[in-house]
């Protein structure tokens, strides 16, 4: 038969064809194989399919691939098809890649993955989406990806989804339909890089089943814009060990609308560094429940500047406990309005440090009752400046005369 010309093969009748032995069919020259029509081809049975070299299938030209039968396609070895040019897997039709059984879909080379028009990636069954290798997947072109159906995605593994989606690219390319489709035992699987590639739409898509089953790791990873964009419903799903594995810049990037959706046994376990990162209109928004689950060892890490945007109905809402921990920058920071809404019971935890800074107009703005819940140990450190600021009648209302005896 290697002796044949293109000529001659190509005029062999079916039947002639038909009638070569496996042998004779091997030893067609590569080139010969190009020669024979497509009718030729379909008529090669399945028995001697699985004769043809590995060389032979590679010289297959598009036209004939695409002639072969299905029943010729599932008799094919995993190494013929492997060997076929991923330009000829391409030009396939639907119902030939449907055809491929599992241990064939499993041999297509990375090149034949990638050349798989979305059309016929479509056609390929749950079950055989399930069984792609790793390499296989990270093959998968954005198209490709994007164009999966619900089924589709989640019939991929775990092990497959992690590394399939190795490539922002193909992670961003996702639907937020797809996105929300990731079951939750998969959802872990995403690598840090991946959660980080999700766009803004794709974030706001995790259900609050997916965000609780996010690791710490994956959550931080997030980008700080898409954190800001989770609806307060997500925010408030985060459990504790969620909320202490955001970012400072994640803390930073909240709304006002989500910091005010976080439960109060959330706030009651945010970092220094967290509390650092708050802003000044985070702070300001903050519920009397929230302000109140701030512990006396959280207080003193809020800004100064956070300080003073507390409002005078916050600022009297603070445990005594939490006021006597106030910095004396955060002390000195209060506005005039601020130190008149403290309450006695706050003014009288002052620390004599603390007093030892209230400037001369935050000492004019003191209220009667509130000069009078300093205690003698406090008064002592009242700065010069400070008591030369009260008035004759801020301490002629004084009834116990310790300051009338300051003032005049």
């Amino acid at each position: 038969m290697a002796a044949l010309t293109s000529a001659q093969v190509k005029n062999l009748t079916t039947d002639q064809l038909v009638a070569l032995t496996s042998a004779q069919l091997m030893a067609i020259e590569n080139s010969d194989v190009g020669a024979l029509t497509t009718a030729q081809v379909a008529a090669i049975t399945t028995d001697k399919i699985t004769s043809l070299t590995s060389d032979q299938v590679a010289a297959l030209t598009t036209a004939q691939a695409k002639s072969l039968t299905t029943l010729q396609l599932a008799k094919l070895t995993t190494n013929q098809l492997a060997a076929m040019e991923a330009t000829d897997v391409a030009a396939l039709t639907t119902a030939q890649v449907t055809s491929l059984t599992t241990d064939k879909i499993v041999s297509l080379t990375t090149a034949q993955v990638a050349a798989l028009t979305t059309a016929q990636f479509a056609s390929i069954a749950t079950d055989r989406i399930a069984v792609l290798t790793s390499n296989q997947v990270i093959a998968m072109t954005t198209a490709q990806v994007k164009n999966l159906s619900t089924d589709q995605l989640v019939a991929l593994s775990a092990s497959a989804q992690s590394h399939g989606y190795s490539q922002p690219l193909d992670i961003a390319a996702l639907t937020t339909a797809q996105v929300a489709a990731i079951t939750t035992d998969k959802i872990t699987s995403l690598t840090s890089d991946q959660v980080a590639a999700l766009t803004t739409a794709q974030a706001k898509s995790l259900t609050t089943l997916q965000l609780a089953k996010l690791t710490t790791n994956q959550l931080a990873a997030m980008e700080a814009t898409d954190v800001a964009a989770l609806t307060t419903a997500q925010v408030t799903s985060l459990t504790t060990d969620k909320i202490v594995s955001l970012t400072t810049s994640q803390v930073a990037a909240l709304t006002t609308a989500q910091f005010a959706s976080i439960a109060t046994d959330r706030i009651a376990v945010l970092t220094s560094n967290q509390v650092i990162a708050m802003t000044t209109a985070q702070v300001k928004n903050l519920s009397t429940d929230q302000l109140v689950a701030l512990s006396a060892s959280q207080i003193p890490y809020l800004p100064t500047a956070s300080i003073a945007a507390l409002t005078t109905v916050q600022l009297p809402t603070i445990e005594t406990r939490d006021i006597a921990v106030l910095s004396t920058d955060q002390v000195s920071a209060l506005t005039t309005a601020q130190t008149a809404s403290l309450t006695t019971d706050q003014v009288a935890a002052l620390t004599t440090s603390q007093v030892s800074v209230l400037s001369s107009a935050q000492a004019k703005s003191l209220t009667t009752a509130q000069l009078v819940a300093l205690s003698t140990a406090q008064i002592p450190y009242l700065s010069t400046a400070s008591v030369a600021a009260l008035t004759t009648v801020q301490a002629a209302n004084d009834r116990d005369t310790r300051y009338r005896r300051l003032v005049y």
